[in-house]
């Protein structure tokens, strides 16, 4: 019978058993591989599957958002929807974070297209809808504000195209007559101080 091999350090040092020394298999490589594989269809999956899971994604790695302001407004409309299905009134304050998180995390990466996008999307939703609104307005004239501002601000940073700009402007003044009235000063200030910078870029 064979007895088991140790090997003798100094005093104070650890003593090894070669007898059990753990080792690193054959196929651990492999199945890494593997696993790999099924960690990016598990991803790819749950990204075509999930909308909002899917914009988050490419907010993150920095890529332009994949949906129109149409789409993700359409969301938002959900929302009110959902909030009071079996009335058209809305009474308690609606958690508009996934919209604001994702616009800034694409201004964070510098895609300001993209930011304006989303919040384009809320203006564009809270304005539609206020007329629903029927409590808590201090909460969706806060976010109806924070949007706009959020709006011109990305506009006015990644726009260099003096067309882009243009119809931007066009859209905020189109709303001071066909929005919430009570909103229309927002959307006019928000038109003015847009067509303050067309024209400091024209002058460029």
């Amino acid at each position: 019978m064979h007895s088991r091999r140790t090997v003798e350090s100094p005093p104070g040092s650890l003593r090894f058993d070669l007898g059990t020394r753990p080792h690193r298999p054959a196929t651990r490589g492999r199945r890494d591989g593997a696993d790999a594989d099924e960690l990016r269809a598990f991803l790819r999956d749950e990204l075509a599957a999930n909308t909002d899971l899917r914009e988050r994604f490419l907010a993150r790695v920095g890529e332009p958002t994949s949906q129109s302001v149409d789409e993700l407004r359409t969301a938002i409309d959900r929302r009110f929807q959902e909030t009071n299905p079996e009335y058209h009134v809305v009474f308690e304050p609606i958690d508009f974070t996934q919209w604001f998180d994702l616009a800034n995390e694409y201004r964070q990466q510098g895609r300001y297209a993209s930011a304006a996008t989303v919040y384009r999307a809320l203006v564009e939703s809270i304005d539609d809808n206020m007329e629903r609104v029927d409590g808590a307005y201090d909460h969706f004239s806060r976010a109806f504000s924070r949007a706009l501002d959020g709006y011109v601000g990305c506009v006015a940073t990644a726009e260099r195209d003096v067309n882009a700009v243009t119809d931007a402007v066009a859209f905020l003044e189109e709303r001071v007559t066909s929005g919430t009235p009570f909103l229309a000063e927002h959307f006019e200030r928000a038109a003015v101080e847009l067509r303050e910078k067309l024209g400091e870029q024209s002058n460029e």
